[in-house]
């Protein structure tokens, strides 16, 4: 579906608030509908895109040219490896940053009182749908780098993983960010913390968070991605490392640098 919101279009804020604030009328007015817990994810996602929109409407007309050339790294991993805590962090170093939509998809889906939204196949697409919107979405000025905690790839995994059939709207989706150049073909993986701390959105033992990494390593490189380790330590230092490797490849989160054959104490990236 276009629309006229899309970053690269004349007056793309104005419109894409008032495309989101329909998108809340809609959820509520459906919050009792046949589908409820449809209803919390829309509303959830709609109000995102307010809240983006609303901070991007004073951004200069630069920022169109500077999401065409932004170069997009992905982080994954095991759940509870700490992703959200290292993503903060680099947003404090300067990087641009893309929350994970599952995450939020699930809590919008618990909102309406639905505890196991992944139990419905239909979830996965809808992640989808969140992972597009956020993709799109225009970063602050000056900013070259951005850093997405996920990526389709891991809702790919996640179908795998619970064994439900990939669906065209997936397939396509897959299609676009292996074969469009969206992302940089060097992949974070976080490495487990040696435990998996359960949350109301993550329900799921650390010997089954194990495999589960095992399976979006799987899927990562079976599609011609090449995983960084990011090893188990404190926060910044994790986040000081991704730094380091994005700097030795010639690029910063606040703008590009020239290349400097890596840095000291930073080893080159290996496939796993």
């Amino acid at each position: 579906m276009a629309l006229a919101g899309h970053p690269g279009h004349p007056g793309a804020e104005h419109s894409l608030i008032g495309f989101s604030r329909h998108l809340i009328a809609v959820a509520t007015s459906r919050s009792g509908a046949r589908q409820p817990f449809l209803a919390g994810l829309r509303q959830a996602s709609a109000i995102s895109l307010v809240r983006r929109a609303d901070l991007l409407s004073s951004a200069d007309e630069g920022g169109n040219r500077e999401v065409l050339s932004m170069r997009r790294f992905i982080m994954t991993g095991a759940p509870g490896a700490g992703k959200t805590s290292i993503l903060r962090a680099l947003e404090n170093l300067g990087y641009a940053v893309v929350e994970e939509a599952a995450t939020d998809a699930i809590a919008a889906h618990h909102a309406q009182g639905n505890r196991e939204p992944w139990e419905d196949p239909l979830f996965i697409d809808e992640i989808v749908r969140l992972q597009s919107h956020r993709r799109h979405g225009r970063v602050r000025h000056g900013a070259t780098v951005q850093v997405h905690d996920r990526s389709v790839v891991c809702t790919l995994a996640l179908a795998r993983w619970m064994g439900f059939p990939v669906t065209a709207e997936l397939e396509e989706a897959v299609a676009r960010v292996t074969g469009g150049g969206l992302f940089d073909r060097r992949v974070f993986l976080v490495r487990p913390l040696g435990f998996c701390e359960p949350t109301p959105v993550r329900r799921i033992s650390y010997e089954d968070s194990l495999a589960f990494e095992r399976v979006h390593e799987t899927e990562y490189l079976r599609l011609g991605f090449e995983l960084v380790d990011v090893p188990p330590g404190p926060v910044q230092q994790r986040a000081a490392l991704i730094d380091a490797y994005v700097r030795s490849w010639g690029m910063s989160g606040g703008r590009a640098c020239a290349p400097s054959g890596g840095l000291p104490g930073v080893p080159r990236p290996s496939r796993s």
